[in-house]
């Protein structure tokens, strides 16, 4: 049933809405004037039911005053990796899930 997506202003509200399946959309906003403290903030959720909804979804910000910036979801908010866990913290895991955890009387 595919994806809904969503930019959403603090100040503004709702900026777009989508609903995509088995697509791709590039979302191009025209200029938007936002005030210090204002958040824009770009959400991604299951459409109706959660069946193979997966999405990838790369952003481009650009500064359009006197010194051009631009921002890239990808290269510049990478993911950090997942640190594995040492073997006295994977025992601890271990034994919170055991039954005698999980079922305390």
């Amino acid at each position: 049933d595919g994806i809904r997506a969503f930019v959403i202003s603090s100040r503004q509200g709702f900026l777009t809405a989508l609903h995509l399946h088995q697509s791709e959309q590039q979302i191009d906003h025209p200029s938007l004037a936002v005030e210090a403290g204002e958040t824009i903030d770009f959400v991604v959720d299951i459409g109706d039911q959660l069946n193979n909804d997966q999405f990838l979804w790369e952003i481009e910000l650009q500064q359009l005053d006197n010194e051009k910036q631009v921002w890239n979801s990808r290269t510049d908010f990478p993911l950090r990796p997942n640190p594995s866990l040492s073997p006295l913290e994977q025992l601890a895991q271990v034994l919170m899930c055991s039954n005698e955890f999980l079922f305390i009387d």
